[in-house]
């Protein structure tokens, strides 16, 4: 179970074997960051990184940042990327961590539909996210266009052995 680790200021005991996501889109800089992976030392972490986000709230940190702070902490066991298009851009990221970091590709595009065994295979991981929000809208919000692209990553999942984490509800607090 992936929670968000806003949801852990609202209960007293999470699931120990929860993973905790923490986007840092909501993180202003480095030093809160790491406040937070340190909070959260008991679990293992979820770095979410919004690459080319375009909604509010941007991230502040830069990449480079998030990685160096990813590579430090242990705890940190996957690393999510936004926007995932690319097999190079993912080869790339993959240098850049610690081996023992799961790449957690982010689909929110038909492109990225389109070639996420590439943007696994440049991963060299065995899961993906699928951001159904953001999908819908770049499908221009045409429910049959989305229906079918979300069919076609879970075709492919079942294909090619590979797990796909989709929102399973919400909390307001």
């Amino acid at each position: 179970m992936i929670i968000s680790n806003n949801a852990t200021k609202l209960f007293y005991e999470i699931p120990r074997n929860s993973v905790i996501r923490i986007n840092v889109a909501w993180m202003k800089t480095r030093k809160e960051l790491t406040r937070t992976i340190l909070q959260n030392k008991q679990y293992e972490i979820y770095l979410d990184y919004p690459e080319g986000r375009t909604k509010p709230p941007k991230p502040t940190l830069q990449l480079n940042d998030v990685i160096k702070t990813g590579n430090y902490f242990k705890n940190v066991k996957y690393f999510a990327i936004s926007n995932a298009e690319s097999k190079t851009r993912l080869r790339l990221l993959r240098k850049q961590l610690r081996d023992d970091i799961i790449i957690i590709p982010k689909i929110e595009t038909l492109s990225g539909v389109d070639n996420v065994l590439d943007i696994l295979s440049g991963a060299q991981s065995k899961a993906l996210m699928l951001d159904k929000d953001d999908l819908y809208v770049n499908c221009n919000c045409n429910s049959a266009i989305y229906s079918q692209a979300v069919g076609q990553l879970r075709y492919l999942s079942k294909q090619y052995n590979f797990k796909i984490f989709e929102l399973q509800g919400v909390i307001f607090g």
